[in-house]
Order: structure tokens, then sequence, then C-alpha cells
């Protein structure tokens, strides 16, 4: 998979691919806090995304760059 910068949420599918759930995002740009962000949210480069999912899920995406 490649790097999730400029995708919808729902156009990368982690809860199919990887069984983990976005719960909020932290914007830099504007600066802002997304709790359950939707579907249609695209990733911009300086987002940091809080996901929930077992510890063995998290790990396989860490290797997304």
């Amino acid at each position: 998979m490649s790097a999730p910068v400029g995708k919808s949420l729902q156009g990368l599918d982690l809860r199919k691919r990887y069984e983990i759930n976005i719960i909020a995002v932290k914007e830099l740009v504007p600066e802002r806090f997304l709790m359950v962000p939707g579907a249609d949210f695209v990733v911009k480069d300086s987002d940091i995304l809080v996901i929930l999912g077992k510890t063995a899920d998290i790990e396989k995406i860490k290797e997304l760059k």
C-alpha cells in the first residue's frame, strides 16, 4: 500500500485491510482536533492520526510511509 497522504479514509479502507479504526485526527493545518472523522476526510502530510486496534495490527501499518 502506498502512503496515505492525499487519500480519503474511505479510499484507504484501513478497517478492512488492517482491522484498525481512525478515531481522531490532530490537524496542524488548520490547527484543530477532529473526533471520529468521516470517510471523506483526506489525509494531509501534517496530520496525526489517532488509531485504535490490536497491537499486532498497528505494527503492520507502521511500515506504511
